[in-house]
């Protein structure tokens, strides 16, 4: 009983701060609030313009495919990318007064964390194998050791490394060669 009540608390609150109609504004350099910046009290509305087409028969009406880039991902039609920047502006206005319960959520959640991590090691063929992550790293390194030696751990793959240079990195599917040696 007492979990439905925090749920229906906390739902209610949600609610509650969904129903401003406050508009968020931007700070001059002298700290006076100048023109709002965006309206909360509705979003951005896409525009819908008409269009269909015909696949295995079937007609399909679809008035937001303006909205599809031929180019996505990278998205060049200036028409979607002012779309887009306003719905985030208007995200990012409506999130504003949950910054601090947002940062402090993620705090929590990452001091929950253990800062190195590891998985169990397993054995494959002649090796075992095991991924680690180190304290503060983004990524995982992948080590190696012959099953006769269980103790000498060689880098297999370090994810950091090859991730380094790059916005965003996700290793795919790897495997190791039948001898184990690469």
């Amino acid at each position: 009983m007492l979990v439905q009540r925090r749920w229906g608390l906390a739902v209610g609150l949600l609610l509650l701060s969904a129903c401003q109609t406050t508009q968020t504004t931007s700070v001059d350099g002298d700290g006076e609030e100048t023109a709002p910046l965006v309206s909360l009290d509705s979003p951005p509305q896409a525009q819908q313009v008409k269009h269909s087409f015909t696949h295995h028969g079937i007609t399909v009406t679809d008035d937001f495919n303006w909205l599809r880039d031929p180019g996505y991902p990278n998205v060049s039609n200036p028409a979607i990318l002012d779309y887009l920047k306003q719905e985030n502006a208007y995200f990012d206005a409506w999130m504003a007064p949950q910054q601090p319960l947002v940062a402090k959520i993620y705090d929590e959640l990452e001091a929950r964390q253990p800062k190195e991590e590891e998985s169990v090691p397993y054995r494959d063929g002649d090796y075992w194998y095991q991924w680690r992550y180190a304290d503060g790293a983004q990524y995982r390194t992948w080590y190696q050791a012959p099953a006769a030696a269980p103790g000498n751990w060689t880098v297999l793959i370090d994810e950091n490394e090859l991730g380094a240079e790059r916005e965003y990195f996700r290793l795919g599917a790897w495997a190791v060669s039948p001898d184990g040696a690469t």
